[in-house]
């Protein structure tokens, strides 16, 4: 029986031959296709976000003009 070669420095983590090879960082996950970021566009969310603004601030600046 031959005793297994002790690993390298520079070679360390799963080799191709283990079950985990697949799932290690150095082989990049290059099995899930590249994913865009999730949710709405960020140009949806920046016009959502001004209208929620000025519905809050433009009537609270109506009322202060119209009592001044």
């Amino acid at each position: 029986m031959a005793a297994a070669a002790a690993p390298d420095e520079d070679d360390i983590g799963p080799q191709p031959g283990d079950p985990d090879y697949d799932l290690s960082e150095a082989y990049g996950y290059r099995w899930e296709p590249p994913s865009r970021e999730p949710g709405p566009p960020r140009w949806l969310l920046l016009v959502v976000s001004l209208l929620v603004l000025a519905a809050l601030v433009v009537p609270g600046l109506l009322f202060l003009f119209d009592h001044a």
